[in-house]
C-alpha cells in the first residue's frame, strides 16, 4: 500500500518479520549470548524476561534460527493449555507421535530426547499454573542434558519466581536473560534498519524532527516503534506528503493512546523539556559562578584600594565660606547640609571599617586666605583657649567637637570651622593636621 509511495518493496514493519530485520541492540546481543550459552552447556533451566513489546519472541526466533545439528526445538505459545495437551503439542512440533495419556506421553517424549536433543521453549510463560510450572520442573530433571527448558515471560514472572512456593524451580535456573528497551540513539537505528532492510533510506522518508519524536513517543518499545511508524507513514501517505513530518508521528500516537493531539504534543514537550532541563541548569550554575566571582574579586580589588575618610559615604560639598560663631546659618536640606551634619555613629562606622594601615591620599595643596572680620570673632569657650589637637587616623571634625565637649564646654562644627579658617572642607582633614578649637 503506502511502501510504494515511498519507493519501497515491502512493509518494514509487518508483525513477523524474517532474519534480515533483526535489529541487535546492545541488550538483544547480551540476551542472545545469554541464550545460546545456556543452550550449549545445559546445565539447568534458562530464563528470558523483559516488558511487553521488546522482542522477547523476536531473540527467540532468531536463537532458533542458529541452532545446528541435531537439536530440536518446541514452541509453546498458549501455555493456558492442559499440561497433557502441551505434551502433546511438543511432540507434535518435534515430529514424534503423541499418544493418549500423560504415561504414555511421558515416554514418547523421553525416547524422542534419546534421539535427539530438544528444546522446549515456553512463551509468555508467567500465565503457567504453579502446578503446570512444577510440572514442567520434574520433567527436566528426568533428562536435563536431553531435554532443556526455555522460560520467557514478563517481569511478573520474576515475581512468582520468587514466592516459597517456586523456589526449587527458581533454584534451577542457570541462565538469566533481561531484554531492556531501545536508547534514544538505538531507536532511531533500528528504524533505519527496517527501512533499508525494505530497500528505503529513513532520512529521505523521515525529517530528523520526526525521528526524534518517534524516538521520545515511542519509549524505545520496538513493538510501538513499529506501530507508530506504519501509521505514521500511513497518514503522510493519505495527506499525499513525501515525508513524514512530526505532525504525522504525534497524530499517529495520539490514535494509538486514545489521546487528542495536544496532549501527546504536550508529552513530547515535556520529555524535551526533561532531557534539555540538566544541559540549562549547568549553564545557569556557570554563569552564577562566573558572575559572583567576578563580584568577590571586584570587592577585594575595593577592600585593598586607599581607604577615605568618612567623607566617601557622602558626596563632597563645594567649599563655603566661613560661619560667624555669633550669627549661626540656620542649615538648609541640601547635600553640604547634611555632609556637615554627619552622625557620630555612622562616621565611627565607617571607620572602623577601614584597615589597620591605609595609605592615606595625597593632601591637596590648601590655599590660605586672610582672615575677614567674621574669622575674628571667636567663640564662646570655657577652657584652653587656643588649644591645638593633631588629627589622628579615621578623625573627623565632627568627631573632634563630640570628643573634646566636655572639657572644652560646647563645641560644634562650625565653630571649629570658625577657629580654622584654612579648612575649606568640613569633610577632608588629614592626619597630622592640626585643628583648633578656638580661635588664636
Amino acid at each position: 500500500m503506502y511502501h510504494e509511495h515511498f519507493g519501497l518493496h515491502c512493509n518494514p514493519f509487518r508483525p513477523a518479520p524474517s532474519g534480515e530485520f533483526f535489529y541487535a541492540s546492545r541488550s538483544h546481543r547480551e540476551a542472545l549470548a545469554a541464550l545460546q550459552w545456556g543452550l550449549s552447556d545445559p546445565t539447568g533451566l534458562v530464563l528470558l524476561t523483559g516488558d511487553v513489546g521488546t522482542g522477547k519472541t523476536t531473540v527467540i526466533r532468531e536463537l532458533f534460527s542458529r541452532e545446528t545439528g541435531e537439536v530440536r526445538t518446541a514452541l509453546i505459545g498458549n501455555p493456558k493449555l492442559p499440561f497433557d495437551s502441551l505434551l502433546e503439542d511438543v511432540l507434535r512440533q518435534i515430529g514424534a507421535e503423541a499418544p493418549a495419556g500423560r504415561a504414555a506421553l511421558l515416554e514418547a517424549l523421553a525416547r524422542a530426547s534419546r534421539s535427539h536433543r530438544v528444546v522446549v521453549v515456553i512463551d509468555e510463560a508467567q500465565q503457567l499454573s504453579d502446578e503446570a510450572l512444577e510440572e514442567f520442573r520434574l520433567l527436566s530433571n528426568s533428562s536435563p542434558e536431553r531435554l532443556q527448558l526455555v522460560l520467557v515471560g514478563q517481569p511478573e514472572l520474576l515475581e512468582r519466581l520468587a514466592s516459597p512456593r517456586l523456589r526449587q524451580l527458581n533454584q534451577r535456573i542457570a541462565v538469566r536473560a533481561v531484554l531492556n528497551p531501545l536508547s534514544a540513539g538505538e531507536t532511531i537505528e533500528y528504524l533505519k534498519h527496517r527501512i533499508h532492510a525494505a530497500g528505503g533510506d529513513a532520512r529521505r522518508i523521515f525529517t530528523w524532527r520526526s525521528l526524534r519524536a518517534l524516538s521520545r513517543l515511542s519509549f524505545g518499545i520496538p513493538r510501538r516503534v513499529n506501530i507508530l511508524s506504519h501509521n505514521a507513514m500511513l497518514s503522510a501517505y493519505g495527506s499525499g506528503s513525501r515525508r513524514v513530518y512530526p505532525k504525522h508521528v504525534i497524530a499517529a500516537a495520539a490514535e494509538y493512546d486514545h489521546t487528542t493531539p495536544t496532549g501527546t504534543t504536550a508529552l513530547w514537550n515535556r520529555s524535551i523539556w526533561r532531557r534539555s532541563l540538566p544541559p540549562a541548569v549547568l549553564l545557569v550554575a556557570g554563569l552564577a559562578v562566573s558572575f559572583f566571582g567576578r563580584e568577590t574579586t571586584r570587592g577585594e580589588a575595593l577592600h585593598a584600594a586607599p581607604p577615605v575618610q568618612a567623607s566617601v559615604a557622602i558626596p563632597l560639598a563645594a567649599p563655603r565660606p566661613p560661619v560667624h560663631a555669633a550669627e549661626p546659618e540656620a542649615p538648609t536640606r541640601t547635600e553640604e547640609s547634611d555632609a556637615v551634619a554627619l552622625p557620630v555613629r555612622i562616621e565611627s562606622e565607617v571607620a572602623a571599617t577601614a584597615p589597620s594601615k591605609p595609605i592615606p591620599a595625597p593632601e591637596p595643596e590648601r590655599v590660605r586666605t586672610a582672615p575677614g572680620p567674621a574669622e575674628t570673632q571667636a567663640p564662646e569657650a570655657a577652657q584652653g583657649e587656643g588649644r591645638e589637637v593633631v588629627v589622628q587616623e579615621g578623625d573627623t571634625l565632627s568627631g573632634i567637637a563630640e570628643r573634646y565637649r566636655d572639657s572644652q564646654g560646647r563645641i560644634d562644627v562650625r565653630d571649629l570651622l570658625a577657629a580654622n579658617p584654612e579648612i575649606k572642607d568640613a569633610n577632608l582633614i588629614y592626619p597630622g593636621e592640626k585643628v583648633r578649637l578656638t580661635p588664636r
